[in-house]
């Protein structure tokens, strides 16, 4: 099953791409690895971070989703 992410304007829809459902066990890792990445350092790793270094993380991961895809 997948869910697909729609926009909307002015009448246009357009379909921006498609996400696979994620069972009940891969939000509770996510959650899981969230957790312990905000709170490492009291979350003032992620906080303290410049934009750049946030872009990097967040570009890697949307590359893993990419390959996972």
């Amino acid at each position: 099953m997948e869910f697909f992410v729609v926009f909307f304007k002015l009448g246009l829809v357009v379909v921006l791409g498609y996400i696979p459902a994620a069972t009940s066990e891969d939000v509770e890792l996510a959650v899981e690895a969230a957790r312990k990445a905000f709170t490492r350092n009291n979350g003032k790793d992620w906080a303290r971070a410049t934009g750049a270094v946030r872009a990097k993380y967040l570009r890697a991961i949307a590359a893993k989703v990419t390959t996972m895809s």
